[in-house]
C-alpha cells in the first residue's frame, strides 16, 4: 500500500489507517469517470482515491500537487471543501502518492509546474467535491425516506426541514454502496463560502512548528548519509582521487561513482563532507574548458548580427536596439537532496520534487523496475522555482542506495547546488522597429538568440510525444514567449503591430538551462516593455497612454493597465520620484506593475513602492494570492538588480550567497496588489507577477536618469540598493 509522504505519524494520516467504514472518492486524470470506493477494494482504490471521509467525519484530501510555499495545499483543499461544504476545520491533507490518477489534466503528466495547479484542477476538483456532497445526500434523503432536493447541506452535515440532520462520517458508509454521479452540479458562485475569502494557510500551524516533513527532514531506520562532488565543467571526468583517505575518514563507508561525479556515503552527512573532502578529487575537464559568458555573448551578438539591418522608408522614427538578460540561479532555500531504499525487487523514494513522472524514469532508468514497483513520496519543497522540475538528484539517490543496499539520503551543499543548476538561460534580443507619423509602430521586427532546454523537457516529461521532432518542427515556443504570435503561443504578442515578424537562433552553450520561475517571460516582459517605452519617448507620448493606444482591442490587458495607473497614481509621483509602467501576460494571468523610485547622485537607487494590477480570473484566496504575487514581484527585482551566475573557463564562477547576490529583508520595498473582479475561470499566479518588474524598473530608471538600460543586471551600470 502507497504511505504517505510525511513520516511523522503525529501530523499526518497514512493510507493504511483509512477507515473501512468510510467513504474514498477517485476520478480518472480527465474526469470522465468517478469512482467510489471502500477499502475492501483494495490496494488499487486507494492508490486511486482522491478523498476520504472517515466515520467519525474526518476527512482527508489527496492533494494532487507539489507544496513548495506557494499555498497550493490550501487553495486546492478549499475547492474540494467549498463543492461538499465540509467542515473546513476537520480536512486533512496528504501528499497524493505516484499514480496516474493523479496527473495533471492539462500535462498528462504529474507534475507541478507553469503556475497551473488551481487552473488545471479548477472544475476537477469541484466536481470532485460536488460528487461528494451528491452523494452524502443521498444516502440521508434514502436513511429518512425523504426527497434528496429537501436536503441541504453545511459544515459537513446534511439537513432536511424536519429539523432531522446527520453528520458526512454517519453517512460515509452508505454513501459508498452509491452510484457517483456522472456529472454532478456545481456550486452557484454567490453560495460560495470558501473560495474568495482569505482564509487561513491550512500549512501554517505546522509550519511555525516544525511539523512538515521536507526532503531533507526525512529520516528512516537505519539510513546512512551521502554528499557528492560533480564535475566543475559539464562533460568533465575524474582524473584521479584518493579513495583509500576517503574510505579511512571516520564514519565513511563507501565511495560510489555517479554519473557526472562521485558520491560519499557516511553515517551521518558531515561525516560523508569531510570524508568527500578527504577523497581529493583531480578533475578532467573535456571539450568545454574554455566556455565562458563571454564567449558566449559574442557568439548571441554574432546572430543578431545576421539580422538584416532594414532602413524603414518613409518612418517618422525607427529602433534598432539590443536587450540582454544574464544566467540566473534558482537558489531554493533547501538544496538538492533525496533519501532512497532499493531492494531487488522495489524502489521507495521520499523526494521534494515538482516533478514526479521525470523522477519515475529517472529511478526507473536505474533500477529496471515497471512503474508499479516504484514508490514515490512527495514532501514538502523548501522552494522549487523550476529547479525540481529536474531529477538529477533523484538519478543520484537511487544510484547510490541501489549500490549500499540500505536507505540513503543524499544531501547536495550549497555550493554544488549553486554550480550545477539547470540555469535560466542567457539570451539577447535586437528590435527593428518603425514608427509612423503618429508615432504608433508600422513595423517590428524581433530576434532572439538563447540557447534552449525545450526538446529535453519535452523528452522528460512528456514522454509519449517524445518520438515527435517537435523542435525542428516550431522551434523552441518557449523562445517567442510574449513577443510573437505564433499558433502555438498561448500568451502572444498584445500589441497592434500590423506588420510584425519573429525570428529566434537555438544557441549551443555547455552549461544546462531549465525553467526558471517564469521562464522566457522574464526575459520578454523585460525588453518588450522596455523597447516600448523607447518608443513612447520617441514618439513624445506618455507611456501609459502610448500602451493605451497600442492595447485598444485588448480589454484585459486595458483593465489592469488602467487600475496600475490609477492606484500608483500615475503622472503624480511626489517629487523628487519617478515612474515606470510595464504591463505583460504570462500563464493566462495579465500583470501591470508601477514602480516608483528615486535615484541618489551615485546611483543609489530607492524603490519606494509597485503598484501591481492583476486579473487572474476568479482569485481563490486573496490572501495566498497576494502573497504569490509580492514573491514573484521581488524575484524579478532581484533578477533585475543584481542577481547573476558568470561562467569562467567552463566553471560557474559563483558558489554561495556571498557571491550571488539575493535581495534582503531591508532591501524589499512595498508591494501593492490589486485584482481585478472577476468571474472567470481561474489562471495562475506564481510568476505572472515577474515578468513586469524589471520593465517597469527600467522605465522609471529613465525617467529619473535619461539612461537607457538594456542589459541586466544594474549593478553592471553603477546602481545600488
Amino acid at each position: 500500500m502507497a504511505r504517505s509522504q510525511s513520516l511523522d505519524r503525529r501530523q499526518f494520516l497514512s493510507l493504511g489507517a483509512l477507515s473501512a467504514a468510510g467513504l474514498l472518492i477517485g476520478c480518472s486524470p480527465e474526469l470522465d469517470t468517478i469512482d467510489a470506493f471502500s477499502e475492501t477494494d483494495g490496494k488499487e482504490a486507494f492508490r486511486n482515491a482522491w478523498l476520504h471521509i472517515d466515520g467519525d467525519g474526518a476527512i482527508t484530501f489527496f492533494v494532487p500537487a507539489s507544496e513548495m510555499g506557494q499555498g497550493v495545499q490550501t487553495a486546492l483543499t478549499m475547492i474540494v471543501a467549498e463543492e461538499m461544504d465540509a467542515d473546513w476545520t476537520v480536512i486533512r491533507k496528504v501528499f497524493a502518492p505516484y499514480h496516474a490518477a493523479f496527473d495533471n489534466p492539462d500535462y498528462m503528466v504529474q507534475v507541478t509546474g507553469g503556475s497551473n495547479s488551481v487552473t488545471s484542477h479548477w472544475e476537477k476538483l469541484r466536481k470532485l467535491g460536488a460528487a461528494a456532497r451528491m452523494m452524502l445526500v443521498e444516502a440521508a434523503a434514502e436513511s429518512w425516506d425523504v426527497a434528496a432536493t429537501d436536503c441541504t447541506t453545511d459544515v459537513s452535515t446534511v439537513r432536511h426541514p424536519d429539523g432531522r440532520s446527520a453528520g458526512y462520517g454517519e453517512l460515509a458508509a452508505a454513501a459508498a454502496g452509491l452510484s457517483p454521479p456522472s456529472d454532478p452540479p456545481l456550486k452557484d458562485a454567490a453560495s460560495f463560502r470558501l473560495v474568495g475569502q482569505p482564509v487561513r494557510r491550512l500549512d501554517t500551524p505546522g509550519k511555525i512548528s516544525g511539523a512538515p516533513i521536507y526532503g531533507i527532514d526525512v529520516r528512516l531506520p537505519d539510513m546512512l548519509y551521502a554528499t557528492v562532488a560533480q564535475s566543475p565543467v559539464v562533460g568533465g571526468t575524474i582524473a584521479g582521487m584518493d579513495e583509500a583517505a576517503a574510505l579511512a575518514s571516520p564514519g565513511v563507508r563507501a565511495v560510489v561513482p555517479i554519473h557526472n561525479g562521485v558520491a560519499v556515503v557516511a553515517d551521518s552527512f558531515w561525516r560523508a563532507k569531510k570524508g568527500l573532502e578527504a577523497l581529493s578529487v583531480a578533475w578532467d575537464d573535456g571539450p568545454n574548458a574554455d566556455e565562458s559568458s563571454a564567449r558566449f555573448t559574442g557568439a548571441m551578438k554574432a546572430s543578431l548580427a545576421k539580422m538584416a539591418t532594414r532602413d524603414f522608408e518613409g518612418a517618422a522614427h525607427h529602433l534598432d536596439v539590443e536587450y540582454q538578460t544574464p544566467l540566473l540561479a534558482h537558489q531554493p532555500l533547501e538544496p538538492m537532496n533525496c533519501t532512497a531504499h532499493v531492494t531487488a525487487d522495489f524502489c521507495r523514494v521520499w523526494a521534494p520534487t515538482q516533478n514526479q513522472q521525470s523522477a519515475s524514469a529517472a529511478i526507473r532508468e536505474v533500477t529496471g523496475l515497471p512503474k508499479d514497483r516504484i514508490e514515490i513520496n512527495t514532501t514538502h519543497l523548501g522552494g522549487g522555482f523550476g529547479r525540481r522540475l529536474e531529477s538529477d538528484f533523484v538519478r543520484q539517490a537511487v544510484t547510490v542506495a541501489r549500490a549500499i543496499g540500505k536507505p540513503v539520503k543524499l544531501l547536495w551543499t550549497r555550493e554544488e547546488d549553486m554550480r550545477h543548476d539547470f540555469y535560466r538561460p542567457m539570451s539577447r534580443v535586437r528590435f527593428q522597429i518603425a514608427l509612423g507619423q503618429d508615432g504608433m509602430p508600422t513595423n517590428w521586427r524581433v530576434k532572439v538568440a538563447e540557447p534552449s532546454h525545450f526538446e529535453r523537457a519535452l523528452d522528460d516529461n512528456l514522454p509519449h510525444l517524445a518520438w515527435i521532432p517537435v523542435e525542428s518542427i516550431i522551434g523552441d515556443v518557449n523562445m517567442g514567449a510574449g513577443l510573437s504570435r505564433s499558433f502555438v503561443e498561448t500568451n502572444p504578442f498584445p500589441y497592434a503591430v500590423d506588420d510584425l515578424d519573429v525570428d529566434t537562433e537555438i544557441m549551443d552553450f555547455a552549461l544546462p538551462t531549465g525553467s526558471h520561475r517564469s521562464v522566457q517571460h522574464s526575459l520578454s516582459g523585460f525588453c518588450k516593455e522596455a523597447v516600448v517605452d523607447e518608443c513612447a519617448h520617441a514618439a513624445g507620448i506618455d507611456p501609459v497612454e502610448y500602451r493605451r493606444r497600442l492595447l485598444a482591442g485588448e480589454p484585459r490587458y486595458l483593465g489592469v493597465l488602467e487600475l496600475a495607473a490609477e492606484k500608483a497614481g500615475w503622472g503624480e509621483a511626489p517629487k523628487g520620484r519617478f515612474q515606470g509602467i510595464a504591463v505583460h501576460r504570462s500563464f493566462g494571468t495579465w500583470v501591470a506593475e508601477v514602480a516608483e523610485i528615486s535615484v541618489g547622485g551615485k546611483g543609489d537607487l530607492t524603490i519606494h513602492r509597485i503598484v501591481c494590477a492583476v486579473d487572474c480570473g476568479r482569485v481563490i484566496n486573496p490572501a495566498i494570492a497576494e502573497s504569490q504575487v509580492h514573491g514573484a514581484v521581488l524575484w524579478g527585482l532581484e533578477g533585475a538588480l543584481f542577481s547573476e551566475i558568470t561562467v569562467e573557463g567552463g566553471r560557474v564562477e559563483q558558489s554561495n550567497f556571498h557571491d550571488y547576490r539575493v535581495m534582503h529583508l531591508n532591501e524589499a520595498p512595498p508591494v501593492e496588489v490589486h485584482f481585478i473582479d472577476s468571474d472567470a475561470h481561474p489562471t495562475g499566479l506564481g510568476e505572472p507577477g515577474t515578468p513586469p518588474a524589471a520593465g517597469a524598473l527600467v522605465n522609471a530608471i529613465f525617467a529619473a536618469t535619461g539612461r537607457r538600460i538594456r542589459e541586466l543586471p544594474l549593478t553592471r551600470h553603477g546602481f545600488s540598493v
